[in-house]
């Protein structure tokens, strides 16, 4: 058998002509073929360098050759000996062009398929010896995961998008993109909904109120979230989902630290997906922005949060929440009574003053 130098010497002599050789011709698919057995034979004996180069050269030649197919499938290989030699820059390049060769030839979802494992292999290897990826290459990642979606939903093969909208939501909940995370979980939505998957789309609108308590622990702008979704899905309302959606939203607005942890014990959270259900184990009051309240907007109402979450547990006495809020209302009366007979002491005392100045 011959060695991979010896292989890679033949692919050369293929893919070139010479009049000393009488060769007059090219054979671009035989090269493509020679170059790619020389990669392999470098990979296993660990010769990364040299295995990317020959994979690249074979991508090169079943190009020319008309052989899409095999070109994206060599630069994908050469991706992955770029990406072990953690020439990350190389990497990226190699598994765009891979897809890019792979949409040409019409296989849209194994071009999408091949960013989403780009991504995920990148993030991957860039975690391994360090806390944080660099912004350059959280950037790079996010556009390999938007494009692949975006191949998906042109196509309408949202029943193969799964995979790759969960890792993205994966990377951005862990890098702590919040708004981008709450972007493509509606855009996540969409494709449930298209499919019909109800079910998941209740798990997704509960993940909406968790990611969004998260980000900045506003409760105002999460139930925000939640009351658009009980307006776009009706029946959302009488699903476990909800509840425990509203009772999320009610613990932040109340500060309440023990309905949080009641909530968060609760067992249909595991069926969240991993990052989502990761950040409910861990919700806590005390990472609150002392600037992020609820408390004026309670005194003086109940919110509707916490009637919807009154109804699903099967409704709160109404007359002690009409004596909460006369309560309410009877105490901001009797402040401004104070006031009021504050300044009349005060114009008594002024008055009494003006006197004894006359008298003098």
């Amino acid at each position: 058998m011959p060695s991979a130098q010896e292989l890679e010497k033949q692919a050369k002599q293929l893919s070139t002509k010479s009049l000393l050789a009488f060769r007059f011709s090219v054979d671009h698919d035989q090269a493509g073929i020679t170059f790619d057995k020389a990669a392999h034979l470098y990979k296993a004996q660990s010769k990364l360098s040299d295995a990317a180069r020959c994979y690249d050269l074979s991508a090169r030649e079943h190009q020319k050759a008309g052989n899409l197919f095999h070109a994206a499938k060599a630069l994908d290989n050469a991706a992955s000996a770029f990406r072990d030699l953690k020439d990350i820059p190389k990497a990226i390049k190699c598994y765009k062009n891979s897809s890019e060769i792979m949409l040409e030839d019409g296989k849209m979802d194994r071009a999408a398929e091949i960013l989403t494992k780009g991504a995920k292999l990148i993030e991957k290897e860039m975690t391994k010896n360090s806390s944080k990826l660099s912004d350059e290459h959280k950037n790079q990642i996010k556009e390999m995961y938007v494009e692949a979606l975006k191949m998906y939903a042109n196509g309408d093969k949202y029943h193969m998008a799964t995979n790759s909208f969960r890792a993205f939501n994966a990377f951005l909940l862990k890098n702590q993109m919040y708004d981008e995370c709450i972007r493509n979980i509606k855009k996540q939505t969409d494709g449930y909904v298209a499919l019909k998957q109800m079910h998941n789309v209740w798990k997704n609108n509960l993940s909406l109120v968790v990611v969004q308590l998260q980000h900045d622990s506003d409760s105002i702008a999460a139930e925000e979230l939640h009351e658009e979704t009980l307006a776009k899905f009706p029946d959302y309302s009488a699903t476990k989902e909800c509840q425990l959606a509203t009772q999320f939203i009610q613990a932040f607005e109340q500060n309440d630290q023990e309905l949080l942890d009641s909530t968060i014990q609760d067992r249909d959270l595991k069926y969240l997906e991993a990052q989502v259900s990761k950040i409910c184990r861990k919700m806590t009051l005390d990472r609150r922005s002392t600037t992020t309240t609820s408390a004026p907007r309670q005194k003086v109402k109940i919110s509707k949060v916490k009637q919807q979450t009154e109804e699903l547990l099967g409704g709160a006495d109404e007359d002690d929440n009409e004596e909460e809020e006369e309560e309410d209302l009877d105490s901001l009366y009797e402040d401004d009574n104070e006031e009021e007979e504050e300044e009349d002491l005060d114009s008594l005392y002024e008055d009494d003053n003006e006197e004894e100045e006359e008298e003098d």
